[in-house]
């Protein structure tokens, strides 16, 4: 029978090895839960680099509005969605109308009418929506005075989560559809936008 001995140097090699073995899987699993919890700092700035508002992801190409003596006239132009996500246009003012509306023209009884747009204007994600005379577009009623060809005409435009956009419109000649409008606003007008 043998007997084995061990020697002092021996277990305190063993003991230093199960210590570096310890001390290495500590430091292992430090490093991981560091890096853990520093990826949703990471992903939570990207996430507000991203984020943006309606009136941000918004572009309003070729804008322009009728010329007016008095009376109503209507914005029109393309509004450009660069955003992900669907945008929808609530409202619109401007200082050259005590009233301005959201409009859309429907076939009612063989008539084209225009009325009110219930709901705003929904731009799709990554899409163009045209305001256009015949379609939508902003009515401006109580225009007092006149708007003249390359006037410019500043309206604000208002979106559902409350951002705004100002943006200047050139005053153009249009001969304008024949549709009539029906309104809430006591104000009724036949002929053109």
């Amino acid at each position: 029978m043998s007997i084995t001995t061990t020697s002092s140097t021996d277990i305190i090699r063993r003991r230093l090895r199960r210590t570096t073995m310890v001390g290495g899987l500590a430091l292992v699993s430090a490093l991981a839960l560091a890096a853990c919890a520093s990826a949703p700092v990471e992903n939570a700035v990207t996430s507000a680099e991203v984020s943006s508002t309606a009136a941000e992801a918004i572009q309003i190409v070729d804008g322009w509005v009728k010329a007016v003596d008095e009376g109503m006239t209507a914005a029109f132009g393309v509004l450009e969605n660069s955003s992900d996500a669907d945008i929808t246009l609530v409202a619109a003012r401007s200082d050259v109308s005590p009233m301005s509306e959201l409009h859309e023209v429907v076939m009612t009884n063989g008539t084209m009418v225009m009325q009110q747009k219930q709901g705003g204007i929904v731009v799709a994600a990554a899409s163009v929506h045209e305001l256009a005379p015949g379609r939508d577009h902003i009515m401006m009623m109580g225009v007092s005075e006149a708007l003249l060809p390359g006037d410019e005409v500043v309206i604000t435009l208002e979106f559902s989560d409350g951002s705004t956009l100002e943006h200047s419109f050139t005053v153009k000649d249009f001969a304008g559809a024949d549709e009539e409008y029906r309104g809430d606003s006591g104000m009724s007008d036949t002929g053109d936008e």
